[in-house]
């Protein structure tokens, strides 16, 4: 009979300590998540700042000043686009060739 009680206590040790494994997984799950949280929390406030920033500068221009920064942005954009196709031109002239 006390064999029987040992094998018992012997199966719940190992099902205890497969439960404490799993609990301490979830908690480092948990604090990774924490952490992810507070990191974008923080990048979205930054952010929020950010454009509460450019907002209050932007109100001092004239409009013939916001006028000039859409066409920078605009030609900045073309140029971007322009560079990218240019560069997936070369490579598949690259890879065509390969």
């Amino acid at each position: 009979m006390s064999a029987q009680i040992l094998n018992i206590l012997k199966d719940n040790t190992t099902a205890v300590d497969a439960s404490k494994d799993k609990i301490e997984e979830i908690a480092e799950k948990r604090k990774a998540l924490q952490a992810q949280r507070k990191k974008l929390t923080g990048e979205l406030r930054n952010e929020n700042r950010k454009r509460q920033r450019i907002r209050k500068r932007s109100q001092y221009l004239t409009d013939e000043d916001l006028v000039d920064v859409l066409a920078m942005r605009k030609n900045k954009k073309t140029q971007a686009q322009a560079k990218a196709s240019a560069k997936a031109s070369a490579k598949e002239k690259r890879d065509g060739a390969a």
